[in-house]
Order: C-alpha cells, then structure tokens, then sequence
C-alpha cells in the first residue's frame, strides 16, 4: 500500500528553448530510500529515480544524456540541460520510504517551468546564402564610374568648345 503526504511548490521558472533547469529536492526525514522526480503537465510521467542504497540514477528514456545530479538525497540537486519547449510543466520531487510493511510517498518542493521558443533572428538573405558586401561594393564601383563619366565630359567640353574660336 502507498500513502502519499502533502506538497509545496516553490515557484515557476521561466527559461529558453536550449538553457537548464537546475532544482533542489530536500527531505529532513532520513529514512528515505529513493527520490523520484516527476513532470506534470499535461500528464505525471517519471523524470528520473535516485535510488538511495546505490546511488544510482535511472532517467526516464526522453531524459537519457539530459539529467545530472549531485549531492545526498535529503538535499539533491537535479539539472534538466538543453530544455525544449515540451519540457514545460509542474516537476515535482517525490521520496519513498518504508513504514513498516508498506512504502510511502512524501512529495516535497516543486517548480513549475515554462519554456519559451526561441525565434532565430530574421535575415534578409535568401536562405542558405551567407551575407556578403557585394551591395557596399556595388555603390563604391558606381559611384566612381559616375565621376569619371563627370571628369571625361568636361575634359571633353574643353578639347571641343576651347578649340573654337
């Protein structure tokens, strides 16, 4: 039989596609014998399980290669890295102990994250072409050749109206 206690949440978070989430999950009680960190929204599914007696952490498969911990189990911090926007949602830490012949549940702290996209900047390149200065070049070469137009015209204006008498 599971029992459950109560839970407090410690506020939301809000990051960007690409950055980390790092939370503490903490317990005075020192019975515990695993850690389990949930994710809410739209649904309760398993982040990861720390399991007290190995040390071990075993992350749900959508989370392999994107979890770290660090520290003893009353006071663990877990970092979510590289987040995207579906990782969005109420995470919550959850321990389990045994009193007597069954396993409680004591959900702790939580936070609740929302993860915004990130838009990349707007280029007015075509796609898939690098800038190039072309465009700064092309008003340098115009603007010479406009002159010398300008100089040969009025050299010209010389040879044919100084000549004459």
């Amino acid at each position: 039989m599971i029992t459950q206690d109560c839970t407090f949440f410690t506020g939301y978070v809000t990051k960007n596609q690409g950055e980390n989430l790092t939370m503490v999950c903490t317990t005075k009680d020192a019975d515990q014998i695993g850690l389990y960190l949930y994710a809410r929204l739209p649904e309760k599914h398993e982040v990861l399980y720390y399991d007290k007696s190995t040390n071990e952490v075993t992350p749900n498969k959508e989370y392999i290669g994107k979890v770290n911990t660090s520290g003893e189990i009353q006071n663990l911090t877990i970092t979510i890295t590289g987040l995207l926007k579906n990782n969005s949602g109420l995470y919550s830490c959850v321990y389990n102990s045994y009193s007597g012949a069954r396993v409680t549940e004591k959900e702790t702290n939580g936070v609740l994250l929302f993860v915004k996209e990130v838009q990349p900047p707007r280029s007015t390149e075509a796609p898939g072409k690098e800038p190039s200065a072309m465009p700064e070049m092309l008003v340098l070469v115009s603007a010479l050749t406009a002159c010398a137009v300008v100089i040969l015209c009025f050299f010209w204006w010389l040879v044919v109206c100084g000549s004459s008498p």
